[in-house]
């Protein structure tokens, strides 16, 4: 398995079976959907003359994709920082 992980941090864009990372993407993909909500009902019904279930639902899913982007891209850097430190304790 710590080759898989090598590889997986190395190169990115591999799926990682690492809990805590798993643990962060899934508790930032739920913090962005709910952002997003409060957001779009609030925001969206005045600016294009929807229904605030609708500016929610609308708002939750663009916050939940957000998120996952943000947070991928996160653990994208953190696996080249295990990477590195990995090659540099050898």
């Amino acid at each position: 398995m710590e080759g898989y992980h090598a590889v997986a941090e190395t190169v990115g864009f591999i799926p990682n079976p690492r809990g805590k990372d798993n643990l962060w993407q899934a508790v930032s993909a739920v913090a962005g959907g709910m952002i997003g909500a409060g957001l779009g009902a609030l925001l969206l019904p005045g600016a294009i003359g929807c229904d605030q279930l609708i500016g929610g639902g609308l708002g939750a899913l663009g916050g939940l994709i957000a998120a996952v982007l943000v947070s991928g891209l996160v653990l994208i850097v953190l696996g080249w920082v295990r990477a590195i430190n990995r090659i540099a304790s050898k």
